[in-house]
């Protein structure tokens, strides 16, 4: 299960991600970012996979992240906050945020909520 919400005032996108996570929910994320018109071009998403489990493999990853890359064209900046307590989801994000590679993209894992914002608030 999947919820996403703006906060409009901090410019944050809050993704809570709970259970199995497919390659497929991983999708529809990516496409909305694709399609989302709504969105602030410097965007920050706080996101809170502390109750997820990532159900794909290493080669997915690839796929994946190769559609991000398409996905985030029109977006001038995406910093990407995952929260995580999992030893495999934390290193499926950081190695996600290697292979995103692109100079518009950061993505830094992070164990508390408030540390999360924190960076997302005062990076540039």
């Amino acid at each position: 299960m999947v919820e996403k919400s703006l906060d409009t005032e901090k410019n944050i996108l809050y993704v809570t991600s709970k259970g199995s996570i497919e390659v497929e929910g991983m999708m529809k994320g990516i496409d909305f970012l694709a399609k989302a018109k709504d969105l602030p071009r410097n965007l920050k998403i706080l996101e809170d996979a502390t109750e997820a489990k990532v159900a794909y493999g290493h080669s997915e990853l690839e796929m994946l992240m190769l559609s991000m890359k398409k996905a985030i064209i029109h977006f001038e900046s995406i910093r990407h906050a995952v929260l995580s307590t999992d030893p495999t989801n934390t290193a499926f994000a950081m190695l996600a945020g290697l292979m995103m590679n692109e100079p518009n993209y950061s993505l830094k894992v992070f164990s508390t909520k408030a540390a999360a914002e924190y960076w997302l608030m005062t990076t540039a």
